[in-house]
């Protein structure tokens, strides 16, 4: 049981998510007498079901998980994070918004690593998603550091200061702004290719179209 769990987070880890869905699935019903492996299936499912857009149902999966972890441990936070940012691309803004800020005080402890990263691009993608653009530009100072611990996934949150800055330059008549979209999108495109960034957050596809994305190495093996 343990090598088909890995075999299942190997699949989601290499972005195969119908696959790794498939695994999950097969896997449950076997994992209920051994709860660890349970949960860790649970967890990655409603992972896959958040990248391939199946909001509603990673909430679920999410929920299943935090009714049974006692409210103040990591792994329940980052849950915790993890169903805020679903609720907020399925519109449940209210949802999300309620989540977050029950959770402010409890993440100041955590700045500088991963867990308080991905705090910080949850709020990020409500201020997108409430249309508070200026908001961003204003809070932008360190937020490069502040996503560093994401890794490459840091580039989701560089991508949406770009949308940010694209915004605020055209709608309150701040030129220079633009400038800084393409120092943004310069920043997600080092880490992502557009056509990820805009697979993940629709509302980027029109900054992919106008800015510049960022030369990317080609990877060793599709050198001839």
């Amino acid at each position: 049981l343990e090598q088909r769990v890995m075999h299942m987070q190997e699949a989601a880890m290499r972005q195969e998510f119908p696959t790794a869905l498939r695994l999950g699935w097969e896997l449950v019903p076997s994992l209920t007498t051994v709860p660890q492996l349970h949960g860790r299936t649970i967890s990655y499912i409603g992972h896959c079901l958040d990248q391939v857009k199946s909001y509603e149902a990673a909430i679920v999966a999410y929920d299943f998980l935090l009714e049974r972890m006692p409210e103040d441990n990591l792994a329940s936070a980052q849950l915790r994070i993890r169903r805020a940012i679903a609720q907020l691309l399925c519109d449940r803004l209210a949802d999300a918004d309620d989540a977050l800020r029950r959770m402010r005080g409890f993440m100041q402890q955590f700045a500088q690593t991963t867990l308080g990263a991905a705090y910080r691009m949850a709020q990020l993608i409500q201020l997108v998603r409430t249309n508070h653009f200026a908001e961003m530009v204003a809070e932008s100072d360190d937020l490069v550091e502040h996503l560093r611990p994401l890794g490459i996934e840091a580039g989701y949150g560089h991508a949406l200061m770009a949308l940010a800055c694209a915004q605020v330059a055209e709608n309150h008549d701040q030129p220079d702004q633009h400038e800084q979209a393409q120092l943004w999108w310069s920043r997600a495109t080092v880490l992502m290719s557009p056509q990820r960034l805009v697979d993940r957050f629709e509302e980027l596809s029109p900054i992919a179209q106008r800015l510049r994305a960022t030369d990317r190495p080609v990877p060793p093996e599709s050198v001839s």
